[in-house]
C-alpha cells in the first residue's frame, strides 16, 4: 500500500509511501486507514530515513515535544519518531520517520496529518466536546482548567466526544456549519477525578502516567459520540468560583482569542496559521455563540446533580442565541 489515506467522518488526508516507510496504525474510533490512488491536494510525503539537521537524531523528546530547526531551504521540526521538514512553494510536505510509527495521529506522523489538515481549513483543538439532544458544546480553556473535569461529570446527562482534543470541519457542501469529531479516543482524568464519573466506569479507569487514569471510550460507547455538528463555545473561567455553575455570554473577539489559543498553529502565528485556517476560525465564531462558563464547586461535590443543572444553563442560554436549536 504505497498511497493510502487516513480519514474520519468529515476529514481525510492523503499520505505516499516512500523508500519502504511502514504504514501507521490508526484507532478506529477516531479515523481509518485505507489505501487509496495519490490524493495530491492533501498529501503527504511518508519516508524512512532521518536528513541531517546539524542536529542529534532521534532526539530525547517524548512523543509529543517537538524542537524548531530554520536551516535552508526551509523549516523541519524534530519529534521523538521523526521530523516533519517543510518546503518553501511544495504542496506536499516531507515526513522522515527513523522507527517504525505508531497512531497515524501521533508523533511526526500526527503532526503531518493536523498540518496538512490546516492547510484546508480543518481546525484541530485542545478543547472538550460535550454533546446535549441539540448538538455539540466546545469546551476551551488551558491545562489544568477543568476541560476533563467537566467531560467526566457531564457524562452524566449527556455524551462526550472527547475531553481534551478535536477536530472540527465544516459541514459537507456548506451552510456555514461544522462538525466535532474526536483526536483522541480515550479520556484520561486526573487524580481524583474518577469520582465524578457514572458509578458504572469507574471501575474501567486504569492506571496511567502521571498518576492519571484512562478510561476506554469502547468500555462504555454508549456514553461516547463519533460527531455531532457545533452548536456552541465556551469559555472555562476558575476564577470568582462560587457553589453553582453559571453562564455569561463574550464577545466574538473573546471567542475568537479561545479558538485561536486552542489550536497550536493558529497561536504560533505566521508562517504556520494558513489563510484557510484563519478563515475557519474566523467563520466558526461567527456561526455559533460563544459564553463564559463558571463551573460551580458543587460539581465536586454531586457531579450527577450538578451535571444536569449545567444541562439547564446550556438549554437556556443557547435556546436563545440559537432559537432553532432543540434541546430535550
Amino acid at each position: 500500500m504505497d498511497n493510502f489515506r487516513v480519514g474520519g467522518t468529515h476529514w481525510h488526508v492523503g499520505l505516499e509511501r516512500l523508500g519502504g516507510a511502514p504504514v501507521p496504525r490508526c484507532d478506529p474510533a477516531i479515523a481509518r486507514v485505507a489505501a487509496s490512488a495519490r490524493d495530491r491536494p492533501h498529501h503527504l510525503r511518508l519516508l524512512n530515513a532521518a536528513p541531517s539537521a546539524g542536529l542529534p537524531w532521534p532526539l530525547p523528546l517524548r512523543l509529543e515535544e517537538e524542537i524548531h530547526c530554520h536551516r535552508e531551504p526551509g523549516l523541519r521540526i524534530y519529534f521523538a519518531d521523526g521530523c516533519i521538514a517543510f518546503t518553501p512553494g511544495e504542496d506536499a510536505v516531507d515526513v522522515y520517520v527513523g522507527a517504525a510509527p505508531g497512531d497515524v495521529l501521533a508523533g511526526a506522523v500526527g503532526a503531518g496529518v493536523l498540518y496538512r489538515l490546516a492547510r484546508t481549513g480543518v481546525l484541530a483543538f485542545h478543547a472538550a466536546a460535550l454533546v446535549t439532544d441539540a448538538g455539540a458544546i466546545l469546551a476551551f480553556g488551558a491545562s489544568g482548567q477543568g476541560k476533563s473535569t467537566l467531560a467526566a461529570a457531564w457524562l452524566h446527562a449527556g455524551r462526550v466526544i472527547s475531553d481534551d482534543h478535536v477536530v472540527v470541519s465544516r459541514v459537507p457542501g456548506g451552510g456555514g456549519g461544522f462538525w466535532v469529531e474526536p483526536l483522541r479516543a480515550d479520556m484520561y482524568l486526573r487524580p481524583g477525578g474518577t469520582a465524578l464519573l457514572p458509578e458504572s466506569l469507574r471501575a474501567w479507569a486504569e492506571p496511567v502516567a502521571d498518576s492519571k487514569r484512562r478510561i476506554r471510550r469502547v468500555r462504555a460507547p454508549e456514553l461516547f459520540c463519533g460527531d455531532a455538528q457545533v452548536i456552541g463555545l465556551v469559555i472555562l473561567d476558575a476564577s470568582a468560583r462560587g457553589p453553582a455553575s453559571r453562564m455569561q455570554p463574550v464577545s466574538q473577539a473573546e471567542g475568537l482569542m479561545a479558538v485561536i489559543a486552542g489550536n497550536s498553529y493558529l497561536s504560533a502565528g505566521q508562517p504556520f496559521a494558513p489563510p484557510a485556517l484563519l478563515a475557519a476560525a474566523r467563520d466558526l465564531v461567527c456561526h455559533v455563540p460563544a459564553f463564559r462558563l463558571i463551573v460551580g464547586t458543587d460539581l465536586l461535590c454531586d457531579a450527577r446533580v450538578e451535571a444536569r443543572r449545567l444541562g439547564e444553563l446550556f438549554a437556556t442560554h443557547l435556546t436563545g442565541a440559537m432559537p432553532g436549536a432543540a434541546f430535550g
